[in-house]
This record gives structure tokens, C-alpha cells and sequence, in this order.
């Protein structure tokens, strides 16, 4: 019978991945830690349960927090660096 609250596909080289996620999102908040475990997440168990379909999850957080994080330098410096942050999405809202 398997295990609904600690399936095997979260456990990798004997390491949880709550526990990973816990000690890679300690010093973030709020949608920072929320994308970061998100992508963490879906990364770790892609090979066991969903395939490609969480490997594009997990892209899809990382772009979220990319845009989240380009948002935040704009806000701190007034501008955006080389890299466009923005999501694709928002880049065809304003280019």
C-alpha cells in the first residue's frame, strides 16, 4: 500500500523533499518561497509522477519569481537590468 502522505517520489538519495525545501526557502518570503519550493518541488518528483508536464510547472514558478524578482530591482533601482525578467506574458501586455 502506498504511502498518501509520504509518497516515494519525495524521497531522493534518502534526503526528503519538504526538508530540502525547507532549508532552500528559510530566508525567503511570501511569493519568493512560495515559487522557490514550487519549483523545487516539481523538479524532485518529475521522473516519478508527471513527467514533462512538472518539469513545466516548474518552469512556470521560475518565471513567476523571475518576474517577481525584476519587479522588485525595478521598484529598488529605477530601471530593469539587461535581463528582461518579465514573463511572456507580460511581455506581450507592454513590450
Amino acid at each position: 500500500m502506498t504511502d498518501a502522505i509520504n509518497p516515494t517520489h519525495y524521497t531522493r538519495g534518502g534526503v526528503e523533499c519538504i526538508d530540502a525545501i525547507e532549508s532552500a526557502t528559510v530566508d525567503k518570503h511570501g511569493i519568493e518561497a512560495v515559487c522557490t519550493a514550487n519549483v523545487i518541488k516539481y523538479l524532485w518528483r518529475y521522473e516519478a509522477k508527471n513527467g514533462i508536464e512538472d518539469v513545466k510547472k516548474a518552469r512556470w514558478y521560475l518565471e513567476r519569481l523571475l518576474a517577481h524578482l525584476g519587479k522588485v530591482q525595478e521598484a529598488q533601482f529605477g530601471q530593469q537590468n539587461t535581463i528582461d525578467y518579465r514573463t511572456d506574458a507580460e511581455k506581450a501586455e507592454r513590450p
